[in-house]
């Protein structure tokens, strides 16, 4: 990787839209949506929520470090949720 690169990684921003889908929970969806909410509040990041998802700004590896919390209450039933980012 070239010095450069490297540094300019670190400073990087993005804006990502995270949108969750659980399926399998019934027709209201609002506890998984407020528990992914708290936990991206929680990370300190810009965050504004849309009817189809969270648009989330900030530092490249603060995001998705974001985006990786967010779904870790998922995973142990992957096969019912998933994100679109």
């Amino acid at each position: 990787m070239h010095a450069d690169a490297s540094a300019h990684n670190k400073t990087m921003k993005v804006i990502a839209d995270l949108c969750v889908i659980p399926m399998g929970v019934g027709l209201s969806v609002s506890k998984e949506i407020a528990m992914c909410e708290r936990i991206l509040a929680a990370a300190g990041l810009k965050t504004r929520l849309h009817a189809y998802g969270t648009n989330i700004e900030g530092d490249w590896d603060r995001v998705f470090a974001a985006v990786k919390s967010a779904m870790k209450p998922y995973m142990p039933r992957a096969c019912r949720g998933f994100p679109a980012v």
